[in-house]
């Protein structure tokens, strides 16, 4: 367990997520957070050794499912695209972000009913960020191109076999174009489609099996074994383990089922980093019912991880994981993935908020359950 000894901010809602990142350009840090029940996106500045709110933006487009955060627009400042729900059907919300540290509606991109996964890729090699929006209810996915300002053409709809809850982003074939592996959320099974470079997903693998009757409710996709191949790990909420796919060296589109570690509580996000110090990616899980798995507060749990180097020791070690943390009684499950654009609710950008030459528990004060409120 770490020290969360940071005064909370009150904030208003019910925490989603949270993106570390330059939204205004002044070369440190912010922190935006997500509100589910409020349908709003606040963002903190720096002020001394804490963090106060400098905006807070309305999301119009329905109730907030997933976030995923990145230079949209290519000013080097950080953007965010938020995935809604409304009664109209599914929207992603393209936020850009301000000097002045205001967060500016861009665009509305149409994607299917309940989009409760988000990831960026290059699906057609142009240079821009897309956007894949993975739709539980209409059992598609959805894939906006990206015109490299802040806007994105009509998506388009990739069928799928079943309801998706998790997608992660990464050239898992090494044919220099991005695929998608696609977690789903009964069945336990994950599904390979991978790109053509065009924007299309023609071609597929048998479906990655982590379990029978398994939810698989996050995926990573990371080079766990150090051969330079991406490789894909997947929570199995219902059996509390996270199971381990290794790239097949010998065929460019293989995956080995490398076994699978227990986390004794339910996996409903994951991130990597390199926990020991060994040049190898480990994996973070963070749990939630019927207890968290790394206490930081008495009933709370984690519902995500912002990965950073928290004690200056110029590494990801295992005391610097930060848990976005929730109360239990209100507990809904997270879609999140740790690509190499950023999901919802998992960070994998470590940040100096305060000024003080390492990422610290100070730097993220929202992560105080009480914050949530």
């Amino acid at each position: 367990s770490f020290d969360l000894s940071a005064a909370p901010i009150p904030s208003g809602g019910d925490g989603l997520a949270i993106v570390v990142g330059d939204f205004d350009g002044d070369f440190r840090a912010e922190l935006a957070v997500v509100h589910a029940n409020r349908s709003v996106a606040q963002l903190y500045r720096r002020s001394g050794r804490s963090l106060v709110r400098v905006s807070e933006t309305p999301i119009t487009g329905g109730v907030p499912k997933a976030v995923v955060g990145g230079d949209l627009n290519r000013d080097g400042r950080m953007d965010l695209a938020v995935a809604s729900q409304d009664n109209s059907g599914g929207k992603v919300q393209v936020f850009l972000g301000r000097t002045d540290g205001s967060l500016l509606l861009r665009s509305t991109v149409t994607v299917g009913d309940f989009p409760l996964a988000l990831a960026f890729g290059d699906f057609n090699r142009d240079g821009f960020a897309d956007i894949v929006a993975a739709n539980n209810a209409s059992v598609n996915l959805s894939v906006a191109l990206g015109n490299g300002d802040g806007t994105f053409r009509p998506a388009t709809s990739v069928g799928l076999p079943q309801a998706p809850r998790a997608v992660t982003v990464a050239d898992f074939d090494r044919d220099r174009q991005d695929d998608v592996a696609v977690g789903v959320a009964l069945g336990g099974t994950v599904h390979v489609l991978f790109g053509d470079g065009k924007g299309r997903f023609p071609d597929s693998i048998n479906p990655l099996s982590v379990g029978s009757g398994e939810v698989v409710s996050s995926l990573a996709a990371r080079d766990i074994n150090g051969d330079g191949l991406p490789d894909i790990l997947a929570s199995g909420e219902v059996g509390n383990f996270v199971r381990v796919f290794l790239r097949n060296s010998g065929n460019p589109r293989a995956f080995t089922s490398a076994g699978s570690f227990g986390t004794n509580r339910r996996p409903v996000a994951l991130v990597a980093g390199d926990y020991d110090g060994d040049g190898r990616y480990d994996a973070a899980a963070a749990a939630s019912s019927p207890a968290p798995t790394t206490t930081v507060l008495t009933n709370v749990s984690p519902q995500g991880y912002s990965r950073g180097d928290a004690n200056g020791d110029r590494r990801v070690g295992a005391a610097d994981v930060v848990a976005l943390v929730r109360k239990v009684g209100e507990y809904l499950p997270l879609r999140s993935e740790d690509a190499s654009a950023r999901g919802s609710a998992i960070v994998a950008i470590g940040a100096d908020a305060d000024g003080d030459g390492g990422v610290t528990t100070l730097d993220v004060p929202a992560v105080v359950a009480w914050a949530f409120r």
